[in-house]
């Protein structure tokens, strides 16, 4: 297996021939040089962004300096299960977990209220992140791997996805 470095101005990332694996710094200096993130907070230097970007990989950068007059993005939301359709086919427990991830990709629209239709719910070969789970459809079935999380959550109790009813697991 061949291993590499990469690095760029907000992270440091080992790069192998099975995919990347991002390596952050073990302490910080305590200089502030403020980063806004997409999720609305404002780190005090890359250093502490990219700590924080370990335990969230979908953490990007909006800009250096503070996040004043960007949209606030939602810190917690309601375990309440109103179910929203989003363009990327991902199924969000409600509206404020849908919008925790808009924060993070701009281009998320909602598709509908509801359980994504059965045409944009899994198609072959596709993968998605939906909160601490990595997600992939394989046999028309949605197989998720469950991550270090810290809590589960429902996502309903039965969902048919191209005519297979799979029982809800907890991610």
């Amino acid at each position: 297996m061949s291993v590499w470095v990469q690095h760029d101005e907000f992270r440091t990332t080992l790069l192998s021939d099975d995919g990347g694996t991002l390596v952050y710094p073990e302490t910080c200096e305590e200089t502030y040089q403020p980063v806004c993130a997409c999720n609305g907070r404002v780190y005090n230097n890359k250093c502490r962004f990219q700590r924080a970007q370990c335990r969230d990989p979908q953490l990007t950068v909006i800009k250096t300096g503070g996040c004043s007059g960007e949209p606030e993005c939602p810190d917690t939301c309601e375990e309440t299960f109103e179910p929203v359709c989003a363009s990327d086919g991902r199924v969000f427990n409600n509206m404020c977990r849908f919008k925790k991830a808009q924060c993070c990709n701009a281009d998320l629209t909602v598709q509908n209220t509801g359980i994504c239709s059965e045409t944009n719910m899994c198609e072959e070969g596709m993968t998605w992140n939906m909160d601490c789970n990595r997600c992939g459809c394989s046999n028309g079935r949605v197989l998720c791997t469950q991550m270090a999380c810290g809590k589960f959550n429902y996502i309903s109790d039965r969902i048919s996805l191209k005519g297979t009813t799979v029982d809800s697991k907890k991610l």
